[in-house]
């Protein structure tokens, strides 16, 4: 495998390396959703064509992460991939055009909506570290009526590679747990976890949207996503703070 981008997701994909040489994984882009810079989605709309040229040159397979949540926008039914998308972002348009702009190419591909993964070394402004901060501070900005998808970094390398092994190609593939969390319930859990009391402060500006997985289901073994319960996103908050609480090694 061939990985661009050093980002936490792209770090993650190391183990894989051997296994797939014919793919190489974009795991480079914009990393804050919130950006708006036309400069930032003009360096990673660059670099994107850069490797599908290259993928076409040498007969590889391209991994693209785009967005479940910035893709499908603001939307109450669950957000299937063949569904209708209503990016209302900046953030989301140009994760739709690089969908695109991979499509159109004819290269080999599989294009993976990721919900929100969680990992080690993810930047402070990502939601789990984001709501860790401010439930140890003691005061969380909700978003009311805010919905998330929770998946370990772990499960979106295994699924991605459980996907690359059944030869699927030209697909895209919603990437989630398919549980939908209340970040409310996320907040309390925390709060629990930690000890902490917190004062909420619940602003009126949240989304929703479920992501549906019957897809990937469909393409996988039925074992593949066996772990994905009403209470994985507890397991997901325990494995984050399992690995807080590692001491980081220095060599």
């Amino acid at each position: 495998m061939h990985i661009i981008g050093n980002g936490f997701i792209s770090r993650s994909f190391e183990p894989l390396r051997a296994q797939f040489p014919d793919v190489l994984l974009f795991g480079a882009g914009v990393s804050n959703s919130l950006c708006e810079e036309s400069r930032e989605f003009r360096r990673d709309a660059d670099l994107l064509y850069s490797a599908v040229q290259h993928c076409l040159r040498h007969g590889l397979r391209l991994v693209y992460f785009s967005s479940a949540g910035m893709v499908y926008g603001n939307y109450e039914a669950e957000v299937r991939e063949d569904g209708p998308v209503f990016p209302r972002s900046a953030y989301g348009r140009h994760k739709l055009a690089m969908e695109t702009v991979i499509r159109a190419s004819g290269v080999r591909h599989l294009i993976l909506r990721i919900a929100n993964p969680v990992g080690p070394n993810q930047q402070r402004h990502q939601l789990l570290p984001a709501l860790y901060d401010q439930v140890r501070r003691g005061y969380v900005e909700v978003w009311s009526g805010a919905h998330r998808d929770l998946i370990d970094i772990d499960d979106v390398v295994r699924l991605t590679g459980e996907l690359l092994a059944s030869g699927c190609e030209r697909e895209v593939f919603n990437l989630a747990s398919g549980q939908s969390v209340k970040v409310e319930a996320i907040v309390d859990y925390l709060e629990q976890r930690l000890g902490a009391f917190v004062l909420r402060n619940h602003v009126d500006r949240g989304d929703f949207y479920r992501v549906c997985i019957d897809k990937m289901r469909q393409q996988l073994s039925p074992a593949a996503c066996a772990r994905f319960t009403a209470t994985y996103y507890q397991q997901v908050i325990d494995t984050y703070l399992q690995r807080m609480e590692q001491p980081i090694c220095v060599s």
